[in-house]
């Protein structure tokens, strides 16, 4: 193969790749129905039905914690992770796992459950399998989004914007 051709098919293949990957930025969302912000897994109107796979396999599993320390949702939304050494200069420099407490510790607080995955939350508390009230799990959800990307510029007090 002479080097012409070897980079005739190289810019052709090229060019060709760069067009699909192009046509493929420009696609459209997946769900354009869905316009409420933010996005999320499951809409208000689901929050029934949620709350009832959390008693039963394999969603208590996934709930409770029967996979191990810190493998749950019902316990990670308890974890006390140091902020990442991101910066305004360097907001994503590393990954800050606490994004993943928050999203859990903000799940429970949307649930309302306890760990059995049937018994309402709220401000039920014990030394056991309950340690937190829900006020609880939505001021750690609070505390860790407000502080996760330092170039974020949003409001402090989020919880105030719900009044």
């Amino acid at each position: 193969m002479n080097t012409y051709s070897f980079l005739y098919t190289y810019k052709k293949n090229f060019l060709t790749y760069f067009f699909v990957f192009s046509y493929l930025l420009q696609a459209d969302s997946w769900h354009p129905e869905i316009t409420h912000r933010p996005r999320t897994l499951y809409l208000a109107e689901d929050v029934d039905a949620i709350r009832g796979r959390l008693g039963s396999e394999p969603y208590h599993s996934i709930w409770a914690n029967s996979l191990g320390e810190y493998h749950s949702t019902y316990v990670n939304a308890r974890r006390a992770i140091d902020a990442s050494s991101n910066t305004a200069s360097a907001p994503r420099a590393s990954l800050d796992k606490r994004c993943w407490v928050a999203k859990d510790a903000a799940f429970v607080y949307a649930m309302n459950r306890q760990a059995d995955g049937l018994t309402d939350l709220d401000n039920n508390t014990d030394t056991g399998d309950n340690p937190w009230t829900r006020a609880e799990y939505l001021a750690h959800a609070t505390d860790y989004l407000e502080t996760l990307d330092p170039t974020v510029l949003g409001p402090s007090g989020i919880t105030d914007l719900e009044t």
